[in-house]
């Protein structure tokens, strides 16, 4: 099935505002950052990943991972806790792997999860709310465009996707009064539910 647009949305999209969406992601967020259970955070990456892409974003499995194992080898350079291997001079510690871990994947789930709870239509009050909103809405086509930088150019071709998105993308804000369903309220209240409760007694 082809996935939608950024811009279409999906009907979890369609029964609750943008802004309301937004603020459960805001609440959901630290219950991300403090915990501390990989075996969870790893349940909360597959959550957002999928909630990300029924929403119609696309999975950048290659650059998640690279970044995952970035953090993680910063983080094994500095020993903490019980040796587990030894490498020459180099010491694999078991504190290192396990915030090594938490870092990265911590990281990479508040970028799903941002992807899923910023929509397109992100409506927020005020000239500054909208120009936060602006932003997102281009940051989230940028991470959509399938074109890669290159290395050989890295200013050359970021400025050739830029001039792409700002030509191929409008931002349109929809003004009037958006409506929040009780069954997309409940899915929300589920999300944020397990989130924070997985915390507290798991």
């Amino acid at each position: 099935m082809k996935r939608l647009k950024v811009e279409e949305g999906t009907w979890l999209h369609r029964q609750v505002s943008s802004s309301f969406l937004f603020l459960t992601g805001l609440a959901v967020a630290p219950a991300v950052i403090i915990q501390d259970n990989l075996v969870i955070k790893l349940l909360q990456l597959i959550l957002f990943m999928s909630l990300s892409y029924y929403s119609g974003k696309r999975i950048i499995l290659l650059g998640s991972l690279i970044f995952l194992l970035s953090t993680l080898i910063f983080n094994l350079l500095s020993p903490l806790g019980k040796v587990m291997a030894e490498i020459g001079p180099f010491q694999l510690t078991e504190g290192a792997l396990d915030v090594g871990l938490s870092k990265g994947l911590t990281v990479i789930c508040l970028m799903y999860l941002s992807r899923f709870c910023v929509h397109g239509t992100l409506i927020l009050p005020g000239s500054f709310g909208r120009y936060i909103s602006k932003t997102l809405f281009y940051l989230n086509c940028l991470v959509e465009e399938q074109k890669s930088i290159s290395r050989k150019d890295i200013f050359g071709s970021l400025d050739v996707i830029l001039d792409k998105v700002y030509k191929k993308k409008e931002y349109k804000q929809k003004f009037g009064r958006e409506r929040n369903s009780l069954s997309g309220i409940l899915i929300l209240i589920i999300i944020l539910s397990f989130n924070w409760g997985s915390v507290f007694f798991l």
